[in-house]
């Protein structure tokens, strides 16, 4: 009969290999392996359309190899609970003290960590103690990784469509852009086929709200990060209500530091069942309520929302450019 793993200090069901074996590779490896959650990744790696998601993956194999080290070298030697619940420990403070190294501490980033750690406690049942279920959390954990990241060939696609029609962020003309723009604050996103456009038949973003939401729209992250060499923001709106009825709607703007410090700048508008072009200037912004200068040269997030809907209320998009 096959004994479980102790869950108290032990040997470890799995030993490390004989290259490991001398101490400073331990200390080496102790020493190196926080690095890459606290240099400054240059702009154009974050943003790039490839490398930023991939990158993101970092964390499962890097926490993995956090949890080998503890588990093999260490007061927590050979004690497999304990070894995981601390490389969870460290992954969290990682994240935490991302804040003083102008990195993003990211709760999605520290589910990675779980993942890669996952990963590693499955192993080491499965081939130090014959565990069937440490086996099938392994490989469970694994197909997470593809499955993660089975949006990225669209993602990239979609990406490459808007960096070719820049400054023109979206016309809604092409479904592939689609997938580019997410929900907030449970509104209703679509995209539909019109033939009353400003210009005639024309595709447009539609955001639908009613109350209590009170901030609902779209948001849209993946577009060239450098307006520096723009001075305003546009865009043509209409909502599909009453004449007579006006409907306020918000356009805000983060760049990377200030989107991780909740520092932005807005400006409201009131929206007439008429297409109208509104205009945002950008040159020397600030964020609301701050003497913080936005970084035109590194923008993150472009939002569109309703302003709390008195009804049920649809805000159509037809184009956001640059100008």
């Amino acid at each position: 009969m096959m004994t479980p793993p102790s869950t108290s200090p032990c040997e470890p069901l799995v030993h490390p290999p004989r290259f490991l074996a001398r101490w400073y590779t331990w200390a080496l490896a102790a020493a190196v392996l926080p690095v890459p959650f606290f240099v400054t990744i240059p702009t154009g790696l974050r943003k790039h359309p490839v490398i930023g998601p991939l990158g993101d993956q970092l964390h499962i194999p890097l926490l993995g190899a956090v949890m080998l080290v503890i588990y093999w070298k260490g007061p927590l030697r050979g004690w497999l609970w304990g070894s995981a619940a601390a490389a969870a420990v460290v992954g969290a403070l990682i994240e935490f003290f991302q804040i003083f190294a102008e990195r993003a501490p990211l709760l999605h980033d520290w589910y990675l960590d779980l993942v890669g750690i996952g990963i590693v406690l499955g192993f080491l049942l499965w081939r130090g103690a014959g565990s069937k279920p440490g086996l099938v959390l392994m490989t469970l954990l694994l197909f997470y990784v593809p499955w993660n990241l089975r949006d990225l060939p669209a993602d990239i696609r979609a990406r490459e469509i808007v960096v070719r029609s820049f400054p023109l962020l979206d016309g809604f003309e092409n479904p592939h852009t689609r997938i580019l723009w997410g929900e907030t604050d449970e509104a209703n996103v679509s995209f539909t086929a019109i033939d009353d456009g400003p210009q005639g038949p024309t595709s447009v973003l539609q955001i639908t709200g009613e109350p209590p939401e009170t901030w609902p729209g779209s948001d849209m992250a993946h577009f060239p990060f450098n307006w520096s060499k723009y001075n305003r923001l546009m865009v043509r709106v209409r909502h599909t209500g009453p004449d007579a009825l006006e409907v306020g709607f918000r356009l805000h703007v983060a760049d990377f530091i200030g989107r991780r410090e909740d520092l932005h700048f807005t400006q409201d508008y009131r929206a007439t069942s008429r297409w109208q072009v509104f205009t945002m200037p950008l040159a020397g912004r600030t964020a609301d309520h701050s003497d913080y200068v936005i970084d035109m040269s590194d923008i993150e997030k472009v939002y569109i929302y309703l302003t709390r809907p008195p009804c049920k209320t649809t805000l159509q998009v037809d184009e956001v450019w640059l100008e």
